[in-house]
Parts: structure tokens; sequence; C-alpha cells
């Protein structure tokens, strides 16, 4: 098949070139005239199963005839042929392992206190011990590093690091990596030997790891062997190549594997021949980006070498540039050029790493019922059932929280069973009902009072036990060997999925999905026996990883033509038009991995490879995508409001096209204008979908009927700050549902501090010897240990409680010289006949003294209000004031008040008496009384049916954001708006 030679055989492909098509139409041209059978004689070794594949499809394509003998360079670890070197352990048994070592080293180092990093450390050393391997690195070559610099980072580092010298040696059972090296270089030492008569080739690979590179040059130099590269850069000058020998700074180029390769098999880059002599390619557009990718150190060369650029347009005549506002319009934009292909029936591909983009593109294209084929599957562990598992994984061993059930509850995997819309119907009654107790201690105890409380039928009984008994289940788990971790996890699940009327997993393991979650956890469960014990936070961390390794690909029907690829698909298929999207830094490239282990100069001084490798790869991805026939560079300007950088190999296009003269501004700017189109088309789009119009500053006048005919004291407030408030709480009879999950908020907070303190005030009454810091903080501790808090919440408020005990007694002590205690959370109510309205109010604390003096106390845990505040917004000690002094609060209580204001009681101590008095040049003015007849006049001016409840009437006084400003749509305009009178028949 090939004309021998003593050099290496090493053909290539340039950028832009259908890898498997011109492959094999090479592959053909060169066994013409041989026997049909001859092909049948060739061994190819691909990189990747996707490539094996598409290679097949085009000799099928073809017509009849026979197979070349296709394998895989991975599959040397699994090579029957080479038996007697032992079998390799699993990736995971491995990491498993290594856990075990890894926790017992970390054992008493309070460095490590987070037990969740056991296995993300073994699988970043298992990751380390495969590199190691695969480049031929040796335990013993760590030991040689010049560590001048780094003896501290080095010192922490070298315990983990000898825990893999076990691993070595002839006695070690290998891994993976280990058994494919071992495998090659036996293939190789035979090769030596008795060198194969038929062609062997190696196509499709860039070398980027060492054992693969062993094989390649050892191939390359066999007399029937060669290499064929894909993406090879023919127009880089011979002075540029020599620029990629330091991989400090040059491994991050897109053909600095190939210069390693080349330097291996001690050849130039130019000695590299063209697999097709006869494939036409975009010269112009290769030459434009082989200039913009040139190494950092030469890029000064631009300045030179740009402008002597020929053909600039025709090589950005089909290259258009996509810079949307935000990631939303640029899948939309994606989706319209999709769409616009398959109208025209092109081959159409969007090549991404960003799977998020890949989804949302995926939503968009639906409107037109366009499913693209996605070549990248999905991990299982962002799967609907992997969520699921993962869900009740974090909640093994712990009593579960009203939001944690009810997510569950929720989740499509739940009651998948018989009975799933009676299931859902009473998921909704038990979350109304732990909102409405929230928060609460113990979820299971609540389901049995409530369901002993409702009068459940037969089935709903039944389904509160099966509930309780899965929650029950949960509860039991605790640390234990990880088999036994795994099959109770497994039972749970298939419980929950099977529901209360059912029998065996539900829907758990339907579907492509189910099949290989359920393959996936087979696995794990088979490698358990190497993974000791478990308590269930490092479980989560350990299956979340596991399930993050596999993917899941889904059999649908595809909308011909129309793809969704990893970069790497790019380099075997050239369709129509290729969509390189998401090309910002740290997407496109990804951000380099952080090593835990070694720096980059120690990973140079053994061999090993850099960080930047990954970038490299990816830049190699980019230059085969962009030399397609029709391409379109797309990116968002910012995501999530923040701005973005674009990619680096799109910085370079523009700045390269800049600085080149006009020509160059020229193609740029249309480039742009291309793109536009598309931006303005997703726009349009977007905005049709969105509101007409936004929503105006609501004022409903309801009728008189409907308005509230009762309103306590505090509510003055926000009749008076946000009256939009009052109307729906009253007239549309909404209440805010209490958050499922535990949040520190004000409200609950100073619930709890008053009830601490009116106990405490209230013991005191029987022995006022009992006014001590050590009985209210003794009561502080009773009460908040009783609270269904969390332990940090509640520490922290014990810690105010505390700072302020001794002051508060020895101020009590004051107060109640002259006036004693007499009424706790007392409530009153006064009314009005002539407005049909009537005035509640609950006073925190009413004291009485030897005659008929009265004082009145509101406890606050927040900020006192100003007096500012209390004059003209916040009425509520002078409303409870004159509805002590007229009865209001009773006629045992009644009674001229010489004291009113509020008792601070968090974080410090203090008492403000609010000022009833005020001197005016007419004489004393009662300011509560003033405030008495303001307020109705208030409710006069809110009886009338021509007035309105305007949102947000006063905002500079709301202290937070109201509960019904969503329901006012309050964003959709603001504060300056005039709100727009709605009468209400």
């Amino acid at each position: 098949m090939f004309i021998p030679s003593s050099a290496p055989r090493v053909f290539a492909m340039p950028p832009g070139c259908e890898f498997a098509a011109e492959f094999v139409s090479g592959l053909k041209r060169r066994l013409e005239g041989q026997p049909p059978d001859a092909i049948a004689r060739v061994e190819i070794y691909l990189n990747t199963r996707r490539t094996q594949r598409r290679i097949v499809d085009e000799f099928v394509n073809r017509g009849p005839g026979l197979l070349p003998d296709l394998r895989l360079v991975t599959d040397l670890a699994h090579d029957p042929r080479y038996a007697l070197i032992p079998s390799a352990v699993s990736p995971l048994r491995r990491r498993l392992e290594l856990a075990q070592l890894i926790k017992k080293l970390l054992e008493g180092d309070q460095r490590f206190s987070a037990r969740a990093t056991v296995f993300e450390l073994a699988h970043s050393l298992a990751d380390l011990m495969d590199e190691m391997r695969g480049e031929g690195v040796d335990p013993d070559d760590l030991r040689s590093l010049d560590l001048t610099h780094h003896s501290a980072h080095w010192e922490q580092s070298l315990r983990f690091i000898e825990i893999i010298e076990r691993h070595w040696g002839k006695n070690a059972v290998p891994d993976t990596e280990a058994r494919r090296r071992m495998v090659t270089e036996r293939l190789i030492s035979d090769w030596s030997s008795n060198p194969p008569d038929h062609p062997v080739i190696v196509a499709g690979s860039t070398g980027s790891r060492g054992t693969t590179q062993l094989l390649m040059r050892a191939v390359a130099q066999l007399p029937q062997g060669c290499l064929v590269l894909p993406c090879f850069d023919f127009d880089m000058p011979p002075e540029i190549w020599s620029e990629l020998d330091d991989a400090m700074v040059a491994e991050d180029h897109p053909q600095f594997r190939f210069k390693s390769l080349a330097n291996a098999l001690k050849m130039q880059p130019g000695d590299v021949v063209p697999w097709n002599a006869e494939f036409q390619v975009n010269a112009a557009r290769n030459r434009l980006v082989s200039l913009a990718l040139r190494p950092a150190p030469v890029t000064d060369q631009w300045m030179t070498a740009g402008p002597k650029l020929r053909n600039v347009e025709a090589a950005t005549e089909h290259l258009s540039l996509v810079e949307a506002p935000n990631s939303r319009i640029e899948s939309v934009a994606i989706a319209l050029l999709l769409r616009e292909s398959a109208e025209k029936g092109e081959s159409a591909a969007l090549v991404t790493p960003d799977k998020t983009l890949a989804r949302q593109v995926t939503a968009a294209l639906l409107r037109w019922e366009i499913r693209p084929f996605d070549s990248t599957g999905d991990r299982l562990s962002q799967t609907s059932l992997g969520r699921f598992l993962r869900q009740i994984a974090e909640i093994l061993g712990t009593a579960s929280t009203a939001e944690s059930l009810i997510s569950l509850l929720k989740h499509p995997f739940a009651h998948s069973g018989d009975g799933r819309a009676h299931h859902s119907d009473l998921t909704s009654d038990l979350e109304s009902e732990l909102r409405r107790a929230a928060p609460v201690r113990d979820v299971a105890d609540h389901i049995w009072d409530w369901s002993d409380r409702q009068n459940l039928s037969e089935f709903d009984s039944q389904w509160a036990d099966w509930l309780c008994s899965c929650l029950e289940m949960i509860r039991d788990v605790g640390e234990d060997r990880l088999d036994i971790l795994i099959d109770r996890h497994i039972e749970i699940a298939e419980a929950i999925a099977a529901g209360s009327d059912s029998s065996g997993p539900g829907a758990l393991w339907d579907g492509n999905t189910g099949a290989a979650v359920q393959k996936a956890m087979t696995a794990l469960r088979a490698d358990a026996e190497a993974g000791g014990t478990y308590n269930p936070a490092d479980y989560v961390a350990l299956l979340s990883r596991f399930l993050s390794w596999q993917s899941v690909y889904h059999s649908h029907e595809a909308y011909p033509g129309i793809m969704i690829w990893g970069t790497i698909d790019c380099r075997m298929q050239r369709p129509d038009v290729v969509i390189a999207a998401g090309l910002n830094e740290a997407i496109w490239p990804a951000l380099s991995p952080q090593d835990p282990w070694l720096n980059r100069e120690m990973r140079k001084q053994i061999g090993l490879l850099l960080p930047e490798r990954r970038t490299g790869l990816a830049a190699h991805d980019f230059q085969q995508a962009i030399a397609a026939p029709r391409v379109f560079l797309t990116r968002s300007v910012s995501d999530a409001d923040a701005p973005t950088r674009p990619s680096r190999w799109i910085a370079r296009l523009i700045s390269l096209l800049a600085g080149i003269g006009e020509r160059g501004e020229q193609a740029l700017a249309s480039m742009r204008n291309r793109g536009q189109q598309y931006v303005d088309f997703a726009e349009r789009l977007d905005a049709a979908d969105s509101l007409p119009s936004p929503a105006t500053r609501p004022s409903p006048a309801p009728p008189g009927e409907t308005r509230p005919k009762k309103l306590s004291v505090t509510e003055i407030r926000t009749l008076v700050t946000d009256p939009y408030a009052i109307y729906a709480k009253h007239v549309l009879k909404l209440r805010r549902l209490k958050p499922l999950h535990y949040t520190p908020e004000p409200m609950l907070r100073g619930t709890l501090i008053h009830s601490i303190f009116k106990s405490f005030i209230e013991e005191a009454m029987g022995s006022p010897e009992s006014i001590s810091s050590e009985n209210l903080l003794e009561i502080a501790e009773l009460a908040l240990a009783d609270a269904a808090i969390p332990r940090n919440a509640s520490r922290m408020w014990l810690a105010s409680i505390r700072r302020i005990a001794d002051q508060f007694v020895e101020n009590e002590i004051l107060r109640q010289t002259d006036c004693r205690p007499c009424k706790f959370e007392h409530m009153g109510e006064i009314d009005f006949p002539e407005l049909d309205f009537q005035l509640v109010a609950k006073a925190d604390r009413i004291d009485s003294g030897d005659q008929s003096e009265r004082a009145i106390y509101d406890y606050k845990t927040g900020k006192l209000p100003s007096k500012t505040l209390i004059k003209y917004v916040d009425k509520q000690i002078p409303l409870q004031t004159m509805m002590l002094e007229l009865g209001g609060f009773g006629e045992d209580v009644c009674g001229d008040v010489h004291r009113a204001g509020y008792i601070r009681v968090c974080n410090e101590t203090e008492e403000s008496n609010v000022q009833r008095w005020e001197e005016t040049s007419a004489g004393p003015k009662d300011l509560f009384h003033e405030a008495w007849v303001e307020f109705q006049m208030l409710i006069q001016h809110y009886r009338n049916c021509r007035h309105g409840y305007t949102s947000r009437n006063l905002p500079q006084r709301l202290t937070w954001g109201g509960d019904y400003d969503h329901l006012a749509r309050f964003g959709e305009w603001d504060d300056s708006a005039e709100p727009v009178l709605e009468r209400l028949e």
C-alpha cells in the first residue's frame, strides 16, 4: 500500500476537511487495483467510538464491500491478545481504594475538616496516576523535583502522593491507563521483532496523551504504517513551528501536539504530506485563522504579515459574528439560524461545549417542532432520575425538612405507580398544612397529627402511612458499609417511586435513562466492597461525582440535518453550516482545572502535561470548526447581568482584522452586520413572546361593602405606606404563605423574643426577687430550645439576649418603682359607629400604678422608630394610648397614661418614651389626640368608594419589600409612576 521509506510516514488533512469522508476516499484510492479483500487486512486505530461509527457509515454509503479492521486506541487496555498482562481494575474501584487511604491519612488533620473532600481528593489523585502512567512518569521522578521555592507546598502534597506508590511495581494491580501503556509497550516490542506485513494506520488522533503518542511514533515507522492527522495547519511558516518547542508558552496553541509529535519522530512539520492532495479548502480563511492563532510571543508579526494577507474578503465572505446582548438572545438567534438551514435543506450543526446553551437552543427550536440530533447526551447526574436519586441521598440519615419533603414528593418519579393524580392533590394539601404550621420541628410527627385531624379516606390514610414509613426509612440510615448504603438508598428510592398503592419500583427504571442509571448503580454496587464505610454526607459526594461521569443518549426521531455537537465532532464531519457558540472565556475555552498536587513548573520538570493542554485541544477544535464552508461565531456580551470576555480566539481575530487596514475593518464590519441581523430577529421574536406592555401602578377602588371594616393598629401604618397591601389582604383575602424552609425572618424573631420577655416579666410579677439576668437567660434558653429553628439561629439570638440581660434587668427594676405590669399581649378594640369601623390592637405590656396611672409599652427587636416616623407614619403607640384611656382595653385597666413608649430587647436595650405634649404659641398640644383625629380622617378617606388603594403610596417609609409587590407587578413600573385608579364594581 505504501512505498518503502526509512523516514516516518505522516499524512495530514487541513482545517475544514471532512475527515471521515476524505480518509475513506484516500484509503480506497491507495488500494485501487488490489484484490477486494486487501482492505480487510488494513488495521486502523481511531481515537473515538464516534469516529469509528462515522467511518463505517462512509464505507456503507459507498456501496457493498469489506471493511478494514477498525480499532480504538483506548481499546488496547482490554486487548485479549495480551491475556497474560493482569486485567485492569475499574476506575471506580481504584478511586474507592484511594478514598479509604486518604480518609485514614486525614484523620486528626484539622486542615481537612470537611470529609466531603475525601472522594474529590481521591478522584484528582487517580487522575494524576492515570496521567503519570500515560506519560511514562514514575513516582521516583517526583522525588527528583527541584523544590527550592515550593518546599512547604510539596511537604503537604507528598503525604498524599506517597499513597500512589503502592499501586506501582510488578505486583501491583494495574488500572486502565496502566494496562493500556503495558499493552502498547508489548505491542511495540512485538512489532520491533516481527513487523506486520499489512498496513497499520493511526487516524484522527492528535497524540495529546503520552501512550497514544507512543503508539503513533511506532506506527509511523512501521514498513506499512502511517499516521493521518486531523486539522493540520499547512500554512504555518517553519519559523513559527520552531516557536512551539517550549510547552510553558506554547501548549495552548492548536498545533502544539503536532510539533511535539514531530520532535519525537525527529522530523520537521514541513515533512508532513497531505492525505488527499486534490482536496480543496478555503485557503484564504485558513491563512487568516493561522495568523490570528500564532503563539503569543510572536503576535507582533501581525504588523508585518497582516497587511500582506491576500483575499481577506474571500476569507470572511461566509464568516459571521453574532454578538448577542445575553445568552437568551444568543440561543434564540442560534435557533433561527438552524431553522433557516432546515428550510433551505442545508445541514447545520451547533458546536459548543456549553450544555446549558445547547438546552436553551433545543427548547427554542421546539416552537417550530424541530428536535435536533444531540451527540453529546446528558450527564446522568443532570437527568430527572439522577436528580431524584441525589435528592433522596441528600436527606439520608436526617429528619427531613418540610422543604426537602415537598420537593421530593413533587418530583415526577415520586409515587409514579398507581394513583399519581391523587398523590399530587394530597401533596398540595400537605404543603398548605406545613406552610400554615411552619416552622415544623418533626415533619413525620406532624404528618401523623395532620392525618389524625383530617377525615381521610382509605387511600388517604394509606398514603399517610406510606409517607411516614418512607421518612422513617430515611431517618434510620446512618454510617455504614458502602454496599449497605447503596442497597438502602435503592430500597428507599423504589419505595418512594412505587407509592402507597403499588408494588415494584414504579416508573423508576423505565426508558433509556432508567436503564442507564440502573446499570450505573449496579456497577457502583459491584465495586462497593472496596469503599469501606461511608456516612450519608460522604455518600452524596460519591454518588454525585459517579453519576456525572456517565452520559445517556436519548433515542428520538431527530430533524434531518440539524445537529448539536460537542467540539470534537467537528473533526470528523463537515456540515454546510457550523455555528460555533458560547465563544466566551471560561466557556470555550474552559478554565484550566486546578491541580491540588503539582504546579505548572513541577509538571514541566517531570514531563507531565500542563493545564493549558485542554486549552490547546479546544483551540484545535475551534480551528477546525471555523474552517467550515459557512460559519457563525456567536457569543453573549453579558451573562446574568455581568459583562463577559470574548474568547481569546475571537479577540485575536477581531484585533487582527481591525489592525490590517481598511480591508480588514470592512471585512469585520460585514461579519458583524451579518450577525446583527439574526440578533435583531431574535430580539423581535423574544419581544413578541413577552408581555405586550408593562403594567401600570395600580390603585384599585373596590365597592364600599367589600372594604375592610376592621384593622389593627399595626395595619394602620401599612394603610399609610402601602394601601394596596390592605386591599390585597382584606378585600382579595390573600395571605402570605409561610416558607417551607426556615428563614430567620424578623417576624419570627420578634415573636420568639416577645414570648421570652413576657414569660420573664410574668414570673417576676409573682416574685419580684426573681428579676435577675440568670432567670432571664434560663427562660430564653428553654424557649429557644423548644422552638423549631436551627441551632445556629437560636445561638445567635441567645447571644443577643445575653448581651442585654444585665442592662434590661437594671432598667426593669427602675420601671417597676411606680407601676407594676398587669397585662401582657392584651387584646383591645374600639368601635366607630359613624364610620362603620372597628380598630383592634394587642398591647405587648400594660403597667398599672397605685392610683389610676397607667403605662403602655411595645417591645421592639429592631430599630426604634424616630419622632418623625411616629408623627407621620407609625402611630401605633399614640393609637394604643388613646384606646387605653377610652376603655378599649377594658375598664379594669382604663386610666390616664403617664408613660408610653418602646423597649428595645435585642442586641442592645433602650427605652424610648413617645412625646405626647408639644408646646405651641396657643398652648400645649396633645399629639396623641391629634393622631387620633388624623386616624379617623384616614379611615373616612378609605371608606369613600372614589378613593383607591395605591400600591407603595409612601415607598420611602417602607422598610422592606411588601408581601404583595409581585401582585401589583412592581418592577414593571417604578415609584415615580402615577397611580391609575381602577373602579371595581
